[in-house]
């Protein structure tokens, strides 16, 4: 059960994928959606059955009233579907379905560390309390340490294991190079990808190279994504004086050539869940630049061994991390290095084998 939008849907299928291929024959795989709102066709190659309660979820005044009336299509809608396992994807299917099936096995998977999360939700103290009351009693998957550590200590979640992603170090490079990317600048540049919200912190970003602009940096930057931020950051980086040296590129459904053609990949989260960005810009031989946030980039960077790591919200800080990384061929080398050898660590088969032992309730 999962909202298929955004990084819970790169996550649901990636992980289906990656089940049928390493462990061929063993599970069957129902998809449980609120709305149809981001299904895609080859969804119904991926799972073997697709259920659809077209009730929509809203962030407004109706998150008081409605979860009542959830709460009763998930029970009748559970009732119909054969299952060994319940996995939860979404903080609002996490907090709703042990309720309505106390009978079953159900594991929660947690994407971002939710003591910030809800933090920054409109009704996150009334979820937080929700979510600490229900979230002892269940089993826990996290995406990193980080979120691991966050569960224990803020949600007092006993039973947590930790799966990070995995990703397929072949088939990057094939999606990398099967089409050009239309890069709106022809000088060298840094490329950003993420939604254009807070918890991305572009402010930072963008404060961080106008100030490594003024030092003499050479590249550009490029931004790929789409939110409700666009517009600030479009203002701000005029009013830094950087606008033609900052380039926006909508949200591409395949990233890979933007990152192939960049001097390196820069991440400046308050946050994260995990940061596959990182990961398949590591795997392409791209150095990345990440804060060393709450959730997954001090995991996928090994602490700084396989990318530069700086504080988040700090401009300065990430100004001077880009200025010494295109300053050093030597050290883009050793990061490009260091972060395929990473990138190999972390595979898809390493992932579906975790999930395996999950869903079995191996050790």
């Amino acid at each position: 059960m999962v909202d298929l939008g955004l990084a819970l849907g790169v996550w649901s299928r990636r992980l289906v994928a990656a089940m049928r291929r390493y462990c061929p024959g063993e599970f069957s795989f129902s998809l449980l959606l609120m709305t149809d709102e981001w299904q895609r066709p080859q969804d119904s190659e991926l799972f073997d059955e697709i259920h659809v309660l077209r009730r929509p979820v809203h962030t407004d005044w109706r998150r008081l009233y409605e979860p009542v009336g959830h709460l009763i299509w998930l029970r009748d809608a559970l009732a119909r579907i054969r299952r060994d396992v319940v996995l939860t994807a979404g903080t609002y299917f996490n907090v709703l379905v042990p309720r309505v099936a106390r009978k079953d096995r159900v594991v929660i998977s947690v994407h971002n560390p939710p003591s910030i999360e809800l933090r920054r939700s409109r009704f996150g103290a009334l979820i937080s309390a929700v979510a600490r009351a229900t979230y002892p009693r269940c089993e826990a998957l996290a995406v990193s340490t980080g979120v691991a550590d966050d569960l224990r200590t803020n949600y007092h979640v006993r039973r947590c294991q930790v799966i990070l992603h995995g990703i397929d170090v072949a088939d990057l490079a094939r999606r990398a190079s099967e089409s050009a990317a239309d890069v709106p600048t022809r000088r060298p540049y840094v490329v950003a990808c993420g939604r254009f919200t807070r918890q991305k912190d572009y402010p930072t970003l963008l404060r961080g190279f106008a100030w490594a602009v003024g030092e003499g940096l050479a590249e550009d930057l490029v931004l790929i994504g789409y939110g409700e931020d666009e517009a600030m950051l479009r203002a701000l980086a005029g009013s830094l004086g950087v606008a033609h040296r900052v380039h926006f590129v909508s949200y591409r459904a395949n990233p890979l050539p933007y990152f192939a053609g960049a001097r390196a990949m820069v991440h400046s989260s308050l946050f994260e869940g995990f940061g596959l960005v990182l990961l398949e810009a590591m795997a392409l031989g791209v150095p990345c630049i990440a804060t060393a946030c709450p959730g997954g980039p001090v995991e996928i960077l090994e602490g700084g061994r396989s990318g530069l790591l700086v504080r988040p919200g700090d401009p300065e800080a990430m100004g001077q991390a880009i200025l010494r990384l295109m300053a050093s061929q030597e050290l883009r080398c050793e990061l490009a290095r260091e972060g395929r050898r990473r990138a190999a660590e972390l595979s898809m088969e390493r992932m579906a084998q975790g999930y395996r032992r999950l869903l079995l309730g191996l050790p």
